[in-house]
């Protein structure tokens, strides 16, 4: 009898053991830690929470990195530029903010991801808030249109998988592969996904450029974005908190929480 309860005791002690080990590296619990984690780290006399959730600062801190970025044509309040002294196809980003609800590519004049918007009502939408414009990147035939979207995934300082997402009859499709062989992966979050496609020959120097910025993010996630375009990889921005955390599968979640714990990457107390 007293074996019996001195095994459950075991049991019990294992059963806790594996749930705090589990909530410890738990990638969700961790990116609800973003802000925190990225304000308390400075590069320069900037915090790299300044550097990720406002563009221009991100613009100014890759340029003195030497990380090729889109050519910038303006930054500030809209209602003061000029648009007939720019280039006829162009983007405007909001400032701060993540997602392609704060993006908006017009090429021709016609924004590219909803026709129906057109300059004026961005200049509203937008009105009051500090953004920039920049120039509206060029596939590798040299066209205007939507690029390839190469999002690598850093783990203390390591890029460990990429979400490729490709722009296709008005719909984003994603899919996922490991970042240095290219293997595919399951789905990590529900969401339209695309078919496998070859690794790309500009893989080498998307991971080269992901390893030189991450440097500057050990001991953290984050997410950098890359284009390829006619003038080579082109970076696009930095996101501190993948998806807020929402919308990974169960396979997904274990995935991630593998890589935090690879890393040693747990969340605060």
């Amino acid at each position: 009898m007293k074996w019996c309860f001195f095994v459950l005791f075991l049991f019990l002690v294992c059963l806790v053991f594996i749930t705090i080990s589990r909530d410890h590296y738990s990638f969700v619990k961790y990116i609800g830690q973003w802000s925190p984690r990225f304000r308390s780290r400075y590069i320069g006399k900037k915090t790299i929470y300044d550097i990720c959730q406002n563009k221009y600062e991100s613009y100014l801190f890759l340029t003195k990195l030497g990380i090729p970025v889109p050519r910038l044509y303006y930054y500030g309040f809209l209602h003061k530029v000029d648009f007939d002294t720019l280039p006829s196809s162009f983007v405007i980003k909001t400032v701060k903010g993540f997602g392609s609800h704060t993006v908006f590519p017009f090429k021709e004049g016609v924004n590219q991801f909803d026709k129906t918007i057109s300059l004026a009502d961005v200049l509203e939408k937008v009105k009051g808030r500090l953004s920039i414009i920049e120039e509206f990147l060029k596939n590798t035939d040299g066209e205007y249109s939507i690029p390839n979207d190469y999002k690598v995934f850093c783990f203390d300082g390591v890029p460990e998988f990429i979400l490729l997402k490709r722009y296709k009859n008005s719909l984003y499709r994603q899919k996922y592969y490991t970042a240095t062989d290219w293997k595919p992966l399951k789905d990590l979050r529900t969401a339209s996904t695309d078919t496998v496609v070859p690794k790309p020959v500009e893989l080498d120097e998307i991971l080269q450029l992901a390893r030189k910025i991450s440097i500057y993010f050990r001991n953290n996630i984050v997410r950098m974005d890359f284009y390829v375009t006619d003038r080579g990889v082109i970076f696009g921005e930095f996101t501190p908190h993948p998806f807020g955390g929402v919308g990974y599968t169960p396979w997904g979640k274990r995935y991630l929480n593998k890589l935090m714990k690879k890393h040693k990457l747990f969340i605060l107390s």
